[in-house]
């Protein structure tokens, strides 16, 4: 029996396309042979008297979801009917794996067109019953359930059921605990528990109520074990947020001295999520003004400034109603003096690892507001891994003189890192009190890379159901993660399915990159 191997295959809007294996290492020998159930043996049965026996063989079986295979007889001396299977139906075991119940196809003494069902039954005494109907559908001949006079019959069953967890969806979160559990078994006489708690079973549908979980990760297993001890388990990993996020205000510092009435404010929002935090995972206010958020990165622009001491003030909140807040204080000071001055080119935009479109340009004046020539400008970066350009210097820092109209620019080849505003350039001046910050943002680029996120190297029963989802991580070429990217899930050896009963499924990744089936 060999491995099931796995492809993914991400496709964006651009066709790019590119493929990575995930071995999941279903249906390794020492699992996969015993998958079966199986009925066998012979022996006789005396219909009506003794005076006239009847015998019969078999041996049928059924390989998981496969069709069955196998062959059954059956001779009654006193009619001296001949029965034999010419094709297996159905064949399914019952009563703890002790009952085997088939039917198909079969000829009458070499006449075709009649078909048979038989209930084995493997215990102390075993027993055998069989029927076989007509073309039209009438029977034409029974016998039993009778307890064999000889003979030996064995029964089978190493096939466990097949047990999922529908909600919660793997790697969601959370904001409170407990929580309920849900999802589906195949085997109306399986027990099934999540986490140790036994489970309600109706109709396939088994549900726990109160699972209590911890703050962070944690992970959930539904445990089915049916009458003949076989076992399946199913799991997902679930989060707890009941923590405030962290907020913090990383630009301007902290008692920065501002020169102008509007001014960026950046920062960093993080929280117990798996992955990044976007803007369906939380929001932040600045001063009352709504942030955009990328990649755990906020920026507001445009916050106003009255003259003298302002208190900035940045409230978060994630997704369950947690809030955190934050503060500095920004002084407008318009003391006549002399000034860097952010000129334009401030909160542009790209994607990642590439030169922005316009330069960023200060100005330098002196105390009476005139500009100031021949002042040595430095340009340097202080977040993210950019580079700048000013004349023929190339690098995280650059010093370029300003003109006779008092100006410098430096252009800026962005980062590799995705978020908003988390390119940040703080300019000074020489002989001048001051800085300005230039803050940018970089968008991520199309997909460059998927990887095994969670799944692979997993061991199971073929044709179960493996215990953990498989999960895909794309991401561009700087790593970022990439949200709504179609991701191809396919079996292409092995003869796996997926939970849509195809060897392949389309699943779109979500805000942290991930693609899960």
């Amino acid at each position: 029996m060999k491995n099931k191997t796995i492809t993914l295959v991400s496709v964006n809007y651009k066709r790019f396309l590119f493929a990575i294996l995930i071995i999941a290492g279903i249906g390794l020998p020492q699992i996969a042979m015993g998958a079966v159930n199986r009925i066998s043996g012979n022996g006789y049965i005396f219909p009506e008297t003794t005076t006239y026996k009847a015998t019969f063989s078999m041996d049928v079986s059924r390989d998981g979801a496969n069709p069955p295979a196998g062959w059954a007889k059956y001779y009654y001396s006193r009619t001296r009917m001949n029965m034999v299977s010419t094709g297996i139906a159905d064949f399914t075991t019952s009563d703890s794996g002790t009952t085997a119940n088939l039917s198909g196809t079969c000829t009458i003494n070499n006449i075709a067109g009649y078909t048979f069902t038989i209930t084995a039954i493997d215990k102390v005494p075993d027993s055998f019953q069989i029927k076989i109907f007509k073309p039209d559908g009438s029977l034409r001949y029974s016998a039993g359930p009778k307890n064999l006079s000889g003979g030996n019959l064995t029964v089978i069953d190493t096939i466990p059921p097949t047990v999922t967890i529908t909600s919660p969806l793997n790697l969601v979160t959370v904001g409170s605990s407990p929580i309920n559990i849900s999802g589906t078994v195949d085997d109306p006489t399986a027990i099934v528990t999540v986490n140790g708690i036994p489970a309600a079973i109706s109709n396939g549908q088994f549900t726990v109520s109160n699972v209590t979980i911890s703050e962070g990760m944690n992970t959930i297993v539904a445990r089915a074990i049916d009458p003949s001890n076989n076992i399946a388990t199913a799991s997902v990993n679930i989060s707890l947020d009941s923590t405030p996020p962290q907020i913090a205000i990383s630009s301007p510092p902290d008692g920065y001295v501002a020169a102008s009435s509007l001014i960026t404010v950046t920062g960093i929002i993080n929280d117990i999520v798996r992955g990044t935090v976007n803007e369906s995972q939380g929001s932040v206010l600045v001063n009352g003004i709504e942030a955009v958020i990328s990649n755990r990165n906020f920026i507001v622009e445009s916050v106003p400034l009255s003259p003298g001491i302002n208190t900035i003030t940045a409230e978060g909140s994630d997704q369950w109603g947690n809030t955190a807040s934050t503060s500095i204080t920004v002084n407008f000071d318009t003391t006549p003096r002399a000034m860097i001055n952010m000129v334009s080119g401030n909160n542009q935009s790209g994607p990642v690892g590439t030169l922005l479109s316009d330069p960023l340009v200060v100005s330098v004046t002196d105390k009476n507001d005139s500009p100031v020539a021949g002042a040595t400008v430095v340009y340097r970066i202080i977040e993210n891994n950019g580079s700048l350009t000013a004349g023929a210097s190339v690098g995280q820092a650059v010093s370029v003189a300003t003109d006779s109209t008092g100006m410098s620019q430096s252009m800026l080849t962005l980062g590799t890192w995705a978020g908003s505003g988390n390119n940040k350039i703080e300019v000074s001046a020489t002989g001048v009190e001051g800085k300005v910050i230039f803050t940018e943002s970089g968008e991520p680029k199309p997909p460059a890379a998927i990887y095994v996120a969670q799944g692979g190297q997993q061991r199971g029963a073929v044709s179960q159901t493996l215990p953990e989802p498989l999960v895909a991580y794309v991401t561009d070429e700087g790593h970022n993660p990439l949200e709504n990217v179609s991701v191809i899930f396919k079996a292409v050896e092995g003869g796996g399915l997926f939970t849509n009963g195809l060897d392949t499924i389309t699943v779109n990744s979500d805000s942290d990159g991930r693609a899960t089936t």
